[in-house]
């Protein structure tokens, strides 16, 4: 038997060459004689497959390709008449390769037994593997640590997301607050990955990240002892904490991963998205919390003139915000962002432009619309001359005292607001808040018969179907003036608050 140092790049591509045609050759001389025609025995061979298929998976990412292809591996060097030390860096080669061409080929054999023969021949298997002979796939990694560090014309990994996250701003589908959630799902991607060129990253990479979200504590991204988390393997974490990350947090770091290489991509900078979607969990499903609408007592008690007013005493956005939201459909941010110029008359009716000029983003693109203004905001509360007292005093915004918290002008209102309901007038239910105002609207206009794309259009919703979101948007400002905002008189007295100037 030839002893050996090393094996060369040609030698290990043939002898993983071999053991795949060996493999194919097995399955097909067990299935060529009819053996498995009832549907029992081959759903009972394919539930087998896909075990052993996720159990060599679960092995390949943590990276155990030698403690479960060892023996496999020296049945080949024995049949090549080769003596490889276990400790080289070739015996560790062939079984990662070997075991990589394994769950290939019990792929292929699973698609087999569905009757899916598409790609399931032994050279479009080799091809696939890079082991074609002839061919662009003719050649395979010599070392791992070669996979990983050798030179690459592809951009590193961090410049491909600040590509990504140049394009998102620029578009405005990422706001400021985007950023800033999506900054510790992006470092940790960098950590884990390390910064070098993107057509580096593998599949298996992608899948050793996901086995090591599974196991990282909750709000690890907050502990000192994970400010890097570059190096984590699963037999490190395993078993380290009682709680760890749960599927929707998992989820959304794997899908920033997703789109950055889907970006990549499409960009050409990659051949394939290594994130492949089973890697990604499924979305746990549950009952969405939902918040409640405000009813007519509600809206007695919020605006009681002996604690309403007392609230709202020299602090405008606290007594025209509700007032607004609840004659409009609007959302709170929406209406606390306002600039002057964006409240106008149009053909008579007074209006507010919600858009996405100056320093805001709005939820999607039905949320820029003109909205009229209700009779109530303009005659008996006066809203468009509390507007030109700003203008006059200098101020571009509506409510100048409201200022940018975590990203939005609205944050430290909803908080007040929210303490006023629980507090000064006591209410309990906690899924009543702000927000309540919208369901108020929209629940309204329901009632009153009013057609929903005309409901979307006030409120800035999507529309159901691709027709509703492509052609509905556009009723004339008269329409919706008479059609939505005059039928929302509700059975409350606000006399009482008439006292403010």
């Amino acid at each position: 038997m030839l002893a050996k140092g090393e094996l060369t790049k040609d030698e290990l591509n043939q002898m993983v060459r071999e053991y795949v045609l060996q493999l194919i050759d097995d399955f097909d001389q067990k299935h060529a004689h009819g053996k498995y025609l009832n549907s029992d025995t081959i759903n009972k061979e394919l539930d087998d497959l896909e075990f052993i298929i996720v159990h060599y998976k679960e092995q390949f990412s943590e990276r155990r390709h030698k403690e479960i292809m060892g023996r496999h591996v020296d049945w080949l060097l024995d049949d090549f008449g080769i003596s490889l030390d276990k400790n080289t860096e070739s015996y560790q080669m062939l079984c990662y390769e070997t075991l990589k061409a394994r769950i290939t080929v019990l792929e292929a054999d699973k698609r087999k037994l569905l009757a899916d023969f598409k790609g399931t021949d032994k050279e479009s298997i080799l091809k696939d593997l890079g082991l074609l002979v002839n061919g662009q796939g003719s050649g395979a990694s010599t070392t791992i640590n070669d996979a990983v560090n050798k030179p690459s014309d592809s951009p590193l990994l961090t410049q491909v997301i600040d590509e990504y996250k140049k394009q998102k701003i620029q578009s405005k589908k990422w706001s400021e607050t985007t950023v800033a959630t999506n900054r510790n799902r992006i470092e940790a991607m960098i950590q884990f990955f390390g910064n070098r060129p993107v057509n580096q990253v593998t599949i298996d990479d992608t899948r050793s990240y996901a086995k090591v979200l599974e196991l990282l504590p909750v709000g690890f991204s907050r502990l000192k002892e994970f400010k890097d988390i570059s190096g984590l393997t699963t037999d490190g974490l395993k078993g380290n904490y009682e709680k760890t990350l749960d599927v929707t947090t998992r989820r959304k770091y794997l899908n920033m991963a997703k789109v950055v290489f889907q970006f990549a991509y499409e960009n050409e900078y990659i051949d394939k998205n290594p994130v492949i979607s089973g890697i990604i969990p499924p979305k746990k499903m549950k009952t969405r919390k939902l918040r409640k609408t405000f009813d007519m007592d509600d809206l007695r008690r919020i605006f009681n003139p002996d604690t309403y007013l007392k609230w709202s005493k020299d602090k405008p956005e606290r007594f025209y915000i509700p007032l607004i939201l609840m004659y409009t459909g609007c959302r709170v941010e929406e209406v606390a962002s306002l600039y002057c110029k964006d409240i106008f008359k149009h053909e008579g009716i007074w209006c507010i432009d919600i858009n996405d000029d100056n320093d805001r983003t709005v939820k999607n693109q039905n949320a820029i619309r003109t909205v009229p203004l209700h009779p109530v905001l303009v005659e008996q509360f006066k809203f468009p001359e509390y507007v030109e007292r700003m203008k006059a005093q200098g101020s571009e915004r509506v409510f100048p005292m409201l200022y940018k918290v975590s990203y939005k002008y609205s944050h430290e209102f909803v908080k007040r607001f929210s303490y006023y309901l629980r507090t000064t007038i006591n209410f309990s239910d906690p899924k009543k808040v702000l927000h309540s105002f919208r369901h108020l609207v929209t629940d309204h206009l329901y009632k009153a018969s009013v057609m929903e794309s005309m409901i979307e259009e006030l409120t800035g919703r999507a529309g159901h179907t691709e027709t509703r979101r492509r052609y509905a948007k556009g009723y004339r400002v008269q329409t919706l003036y008479e059609e939505c905002i005059l039928k929302l008189n509700y059975e409350v007295d606000l006399r009482g608050l008439e006292v403010r100037e």
